[in-house]
C-alpha cells in the first residue's frame, strides 16, 4: 500500500502497457505536465515480440492497417498520426510495409483552454492491430495516460525523449511545393520533378 500511494502521488505522466497479440502497447507523451492551450505530442508505441511485425497506414499485398482512435478529454484535439517510414517485409509472393521491433505512432494533441491547473486529465485512444509472423493475431487495446496539468511550461518527459525523436527522424518529408508528373514511355515509366522556384538552380 505505501509504494502504491506513492505512484498514484507521482506528479509525472503515468500509463500502464497492456499486451495482447504478441506486442506490448503503450500510451506515452513527450512531457511531463500539460499546460492550459499549449500543443504537446503523445504517441501509442508498439514492441512487437522477435519475428513479429504490425502494419503501416498501406499494408501493401496483405495485411491490415494499424488503427488509433483518440479519446481525448472534453476541449482536446487530437491531430493526425505521424506515420514513420516502413520496413518492407518479403512473405513471397506477397510484399508487405509495416514494423518489427518497436515503434511509436504520435499525434499533436491541443489542450482545452479551460483546463485548470492542479487537474489530473486521462488521455485514452482506442488500438487496434494485424500482429503478423507464419500466422496473424488481431490485436486491440485501450491504453491510458494520466497526465497534470500545471500553469508552468511543460517539462520534456526524459524517458521517452529519444523515442519521439527517432520517430520524427523517420517521418517522411511533404512534398511540399514540388510538382510531381508521371509519364509512360512504353517501356518505362519517367518521373519528372519540378521543385520549388527558390530551388531551380540546385
Amino acid at each position: 500500500l505505501f509504494f502504491l500511494s506513492l505512484f498514484l502521488l507521482c506528479p509525472f505522466a503515468s500509463a500502464l502497457p497492456v499486451r495482447d497479440a504478441h506486442t506490448e502497447v503503450e500510451l506515452v507523451s513527450e512531457v511531463e505536465s500539460i499546460k492550459p492551450a499549449d500543443k504537446f505530442w503523445a504517441g501509442v508505441r508498439f514492441k512487437m515480440d522477435p519475428g513479429w511485425h504490425i502494419y503501416w497506414k498501406n499494408p501493401g499485398d496483405s495485411g491490415l492497417a494499424t488503427e488509433i482512435e483518440w479519446n481525448p478529454p472534453e476541449g482536446f484535439s487530437a491531430g493526425p498520426i505521424l506515420w514513420p517510414y516502413p520496413q518492407k517485409i518479403e512473405q513471397l509472393p506477397w510484399v508487405s510495409y509495416g514494423y518489427e521491433g518497436e515503434v511509436l505512432l504520435m499525434s499533436e494533441i491541443e489542450p482545452s483552454e479551460s483546463l485548470a491547473a492542479g487537474q489530473t486529465l486521462s488521455l485514452e485512444a482506442q488500438v487496434k492491430w494485424l500482429a503478423c509472423e507464419k500466422i496473424c493475431i488481431p490485436g486491440k487495446a485501450k491504453v491510458i495516460l494520466q497526465l497534470p496539468a500545471s500553469e508552468e511550461g511543460p517539462s520534456p518527459d526524459e524517458r521517452w525523449a529519444e523515442y519521439f525523436s527517432k520517430a520524427r527522424e523517420r517521418v517522411p518529408l511533404q512534398k511540399g511545393d514540388w510538382k510531381v508528373k508521371v509519364t509512360d514511355s512504353k517501356k518505362n515509366f519517367v518521373i519528372h520533378l519540378t521543385p520549388p522556384a527558390p530551388a531551380k538552380d540546385l
